[in-house]
């Protein structure tokens, strides 16, 4: 608890009443008194917090914000100047990408000829904007057919039906590395298989709570969300034993988290 009651003197907390407030000084008057002193003694000494404070909402949408700010002491100096002076902001992100597997057992979802285009990708050259940095809380990947292309286009894309992956997808594996980190290592796609149907609430540690997966189907949210930094080449490369026998089939993955970004 002293740690709280040093947040809570700092003004660093998140006191939801004055009602709450209130009741944590009563059952712990001799922590906060020594708090208070311990606060004015390094305010008198010109010293100040090293902590990080980053801001986050309590809404629906802040689990993965949270998971976002428990990752301040890794962003680098100037990000966590940024998030400070209101230079930079943390936003709810997605990343996302569509390629085609017809014939396929393997494909790279992320390569460095990719150009943005709505509805098949909304990242370029495989890498985050400069200065910019992604928390990875969940994973979707989904799987269509269309009626005569094999192409990628928004014409294409918007005339698909998308669907969970099916069997020769899920009893296939997956390989994940931002930069030279690995972030996944033969991952088995089976965590695709099946989808929450549960009304996320906001309290859940569910990415993104009532905003994302609510009855999403191939969504898995990540026990260890991934910290992936500006610039660094992402590289997603699913495989599975046998093509899936389809026509003009499509595979999408859909990256959700939160981002920092300039304002």
């Amino acid at each position: 608890m002293y740690g709280e009651d040093i947040e809570m003197v700092n003004g660093l907390g998140q006191i939801e009443s004055d009602e709450e407030f209130l009741g944590r000084v009563k059952k712990n008057t001799k922590r906060v008194k020594t708090a208070m002193r311990n606060t004015a003694k390094a305010a008198k000494a010109g010293k100040k917090s090293t902590k990080v404070s980053v801001n986050v909402p309590a809404t629906a949408a802040s689990a993965s914000g949270k998971e976002m700010a428990a990752m301040a002491s890794m962003l680098s100096p100037e990000l966590q100047e940024g998030l400070k002076n209101g230079s930079k902001q943390m936003v709810d992100a997605t990343i996302y990408a569509v390629k085609c597997v017809t014939g396929k057992d393997n494909v790279r979802m992320f390569e460095d000829s990719d150009d943005k285009l709505i509805g098949v990708s909304n990242i370029s050259k495989a890498k985050l904007e400069k200065n910019e940095v992604f928390c990875l809380s969940a994973i979707q990947f989904l799987y269509g057919t269309h009626a005569s292309s094999d192409t990628p286009s928004r014409d294409t894309v918007k005339a698909i039906d998308w669907k969970e992956i099916p069997a020769a997808l899920q009893n296939g594996e997956f390989t994940f590395r931002a930069g030279t980190k690995t972030l996944f290592d033969r991952m088995a796609m089976q965590v695709f298989k099946n989808h929450t149907t549960d009304n996320i609430q906001a309290s859940s540690a569910n990415v993104g709570g009532v905003a994302y997966g609510q009855g999403e189907l191939g969504f898995y949210k990540l026990a260890n969300p991934k910290l992936i930094r500006t610039q660094e080449a992402l590289d997603l490369f699913p495989e599975w034993s046998a093509a899936t026998g389809d026509s003009h089939a499509f595979l999408k993955v859909v990256l959700y988290g939160s981002k920092i970004m300039s304002n």
